[in-house]
């Protein structure tokens, strides 16, 4: 797992969209572009002109994976919620 989140933090200048979702219900939508992804105190932290600009606490979400039916896809879980990533080509 921990290989996932080495391959997020090399993603670098691009646009995520992230996805909310409660109990498998999309429930909010947001989408931002970044210069970097950095993995530090428990957060995968997304930085736009020096500062963080969004975080995913990990510890609210410890599972994670590869959404294998669309490139460059991953959700992040936990109990009854997900966040979704996705990286337009």
């Amino acid at each position: 797992m921990g290989d996932l989140l080495s391959l997020l933090t090399e993603y670098r200048h691009r646009q995520v969209v992230v996805n909310f979702y409660e109990e498998d219900e999309l429930v909010a939508r947001d989408g931002f572009f970044f210069d970097g992804i950095e993995r530090s105190d428990g957060l995968l932290s997304f930085i736009k002109d020096g500062r963080i600009r969004w975080s995913i606490p990990l510890d609210d979400y410890p599972s994670y994976e590869a959404v294998h039916d669309f490139p460059r896809h991953y959700r992040f879980y936990g109990q009854h919620r997900a966040v979704e990533l996705c990286f337009p080509s």
